[in-house]
């Protein structure tokens, strides 16, 4: 949205209608402290005595200039922007510099400006936007406003080679562009590589749910982002930034700290990975627990015949899986994301399985204590 700012006039005869209209069309300006201030000073009729947006002052500033020479010259003012700084120049090439004080131009003339991007206190997202060109007759009236979009050292404006006015206003108007948010979620395959997931869940900003991996929000207020992730297909590994949600996995969401927007964009980034599954066998009867759940007792295979067999799903990095048997075991599925340990007792082995990201994983060194199966 646009925001013009208290703005400064020489040489204005109509002032009080140019900052009547601009300003007051601009959101927020009636809160702005600088322009109630300058209520102030109109009201008391302090403007006058201070000489402030005076017309005789032009007259005061130019009293040593040839009026013969004026005839046919238009005065230009310029209007000031406190956070903008920008200087006008004659030429193409912007080494010109107009003095903004006493300008008198020629119809055909041009006018050039460059912008000094300098910070706004608030934002630095707050930018040169478009200038507005006010034509004033020797009335002190004007009957339109010109909008003339602001490109980098790009022309403002040309005098008409017929114009009759007197007087020509120009108002340099900033802006604070929309800033965008990089959305990305995503799951790391065996070889460390990134595959974007297209449909693993939704993003949300502000609470209000947002389609596409690239949104634009407001440059000047706080925002919040979240997301919703399928936690019935996958388990949440991490984020960047940090998360604030405590156990985004049990949340099926994953919540981000409020931002405040002080760059031209921010990324944010979810990584998710598919269940976990592993299967284990032995020629035995084995127990099993999963973290600190209760043991449970895996019988033989039908009739006590055959091996007996347990098959774990929807395992996540982290989960434990303790098994005692007092025969080997075999272990098919997805082995390659444990690490595995082995301890002895008295009637058999205690086997620690953790599931753990594939690069972490130790099967190789038990390849001759336990059966691995693709």
């Amino acid at each position: 949205f646009f925001l013009l700012l208290m703005v400064m006039l020489s040489g204005c005869s109509s002032l009080e209608e140019l900052l009547s209209e601009t300003m007051l069309d601009k959101s927020g300006i009636l809160q702005d402290e600088e322009y109630l201030e300058y209520l102030d000073y109109q009201e008391g009729k302090m403007l006058d005595e201070n000489g402030y947006y005076k017309s005789d002052l032009a007259v005061e500033v130019n009293a040593d200039i040839n009026q013969a020479d004026l005839l046919d010259r238009v005065h230009v003012s310029f209007a000031d922007n406190n956070y903008l700084i920008v200087n006008y120049y004659l030429d193409k090439t912007c080494t010109q510099l107009i003095d903004q004080s006493e300008c008198y131009l020629n119809p055909g003339d041009c006018i050039y400006a460059v912008f000094d991007e300098e910070l706004h206190p608030e934002s630095n997202r707050y930018a040169l936007h478009e200038f507005r060109i006010r034509k004033f007759d020797s009335t002190g009236n004007y009957s339109n406003t010109e909008i003339i979009p602001y490109t980098e050292k790009g022309l403002v404006y040309q005098i008409p080679e017929n114009y009759a006015g007197e007087q020509i206003v120009i108002l340099p108007i900033g802006e604070y562009p929309d800033m965008q948010v990089l959305l990305n979620v995503y799951t790391l395959t065996n070889e460390g590589e990134q595959k974007i997931l297209e449909d693993a869940g939704s993003w949300w900003i502000n609470d209000e749910k947002v389609e596409g991996n690239i949104v634009e929000v407001s440059s000047v207020e706080p925002y919040t982002v979240k997301m919703d992730f399928d936690e019935e297909n996958y388990f949440y590994v991490n984020s960047k930034p940090e998360c604030f949600t405590l156990t985004p996995q049990l949340a099926g969401v994953v919540e981000f700290y409020k931002m405040e927007p002080n760059e031209e964009k921010a990324e944010y980034s979810v990584e998710l990975h598919t269940y976990l599954t592993l299967t284990i066998e032995s020629d035995s009867e084995f127990t099993y627990k999963v973290n600190d759940g209760e043991k449970i007792k895996e019988e033989d295979g039908f009739l006590g015949i055959g091996k007996s067999e347990k098959t774990f799903t929807k395992l996540k990095y982290g989960d434990r899986i303790t098994i005692e048997s007092e025969a080997k075991i075999n272990i098919s599925g997805d082995f390659r994301n444990i690490h595995f340990t082995n301890e002895k007792m008295a009637d058999g082995n205690r086997y620690v399985i953790t599931m753990v990201k594939y690069d972490e994983g130790n099967f190789g060194d038990y390849k001759e204590i336990i059966g691995l199966t693709k």
